[in-house]
């Protein structure tokens, strides 16, 4: 067996295990964020997307990217993010606006990323743009789109 067919095998095996406990704490209902205290259970209570099997699949995601990538690829990926947001001014005002109208001035809570889509596609791009894990998972788009 090559390397390249262990090292997908063994991708699979990872994707399988997380999935099955993802779908575990689904089906048996996570804490609350407040009572969570690990990852895995932050982002199922998060519910991330109306649909439980992209919600799942998101997390499974997520979840092999922390493994894989771990704690500072993250934070690279955030100061990059954040960099590319403040560059752009427009960009900053039209976050704000959607924080002003989905929080009302108070803080963000977990519940509120389903609410906050503009949030979510710049977080969305940064991640794709300065990947540093490849092979963590697909990102797809959600509806196509023609430029020029």
């Amino acid at each position: 067996m090559s390397t390249t067919s262990r090292l997908v095998a063994a991708r699979r095996q990872l994707d399988a295990a997380i999935d099955a406990e993802v779908r575990s704490r689904q089906a048996t209902g996570a804490p609350s964020l407040e009572e969570s205290d690990d990852v895995l259970s932050a982002l199922v209570v998060a519910e991330l997307y109306d649909d439980p099997e992209e919600c799942r699949q998101a997390i499974v995601q997520e979840i092999v990217a922390f493994i894989v990538a771990g704690a500072e690829t993250t934070a690279k990926i955030l100061c990059w993010t954040l960099l590319g947001v403040l560059r752009e001014p427009r960009l900053v005002e039209r976050l704000q606006k959607e924080l002003d109208d989905v929080l009302g001035g108070r803080p963000i809570e977990s519940g509120d990323l389903r609410r906050l889509p503009y949030l979510h596609a710049v977080t969305q791009e940064g991640i794709r743009f300065q990947t540093v894990a490849p092979f963590a998972g697909p990102r797809l788009a959600k509806r196509d789109i023609h430029l020029a």
